[in-house]
């Protein structure tokens, strides 16, 4: 097989295919995966072996941001972050967490708040009603027939 003229690499940044030469006998060059000799295990055996422990460790992930009260976003964690940046990262976003519930209860506080006060200041007004003269007319024959039905009782 004749070697292609330029690598056959797809560029992200700018539209086109990579420029430079590939490496002798393949179609890419050694940036692009041209020194790569394929896969490292081929029997079926080992490709389950190693699909089982990558399920295991998105698991265990899984797991550890459960535990922590986040969602997982679906993604794969960035590979060239240190322990440390990873537990700074995760830190800041519980605490970040736990600052919105904070928030949330003191407006369901302030909530609270405004509709006693409203339900005061309503109270306060019937307290302030003057009853009409039907209204007391109906409140003491009310309060004559329970007096009437008390005495009857004896």
């Amino acid at each position: 097989m004749a070697s292609p003229r330029r690598c056959r690499a797809r560029l992200r940044h700018k539209a086109g295919r990579c420029r430079n030469w590939p490496v002798p006998g393949k179609a890419r060059c050694r940036f692009h995966g041209g020194l790569c000799t394929g896969p490292r295990y081929t029997s079926p055996e080992k490709i389950a072996e190693r699909a089982k422990k990558m399920a295991a460790g998105r698991d265990a992930h899984f797991a550890r941001l459960h535990a922590a009260g986040l969602k997982h976003c679906g993604g794969r964690p960035p590979a060239n972050e240190s322990p440390d940046a990873r537990r700074r990262r995760l830190e800041a976003k519980l605490l970040r967490r736990e600052v919105k519930l904070i928030r949330l209860k003191e407006e369901k506080i302030e909530r609270a708040w405004v509709e006693a006060a409203e339900k005061t200041k309503a109270m306060r007004e019937e307290e302030s009603h003057e009853p009409s003269f039907e209204e007391l007319q109906a409140d003491f024959e009310r309060r004559r027939r329970e007096a009437l039905a008390r005495l009857r009782r004896y």
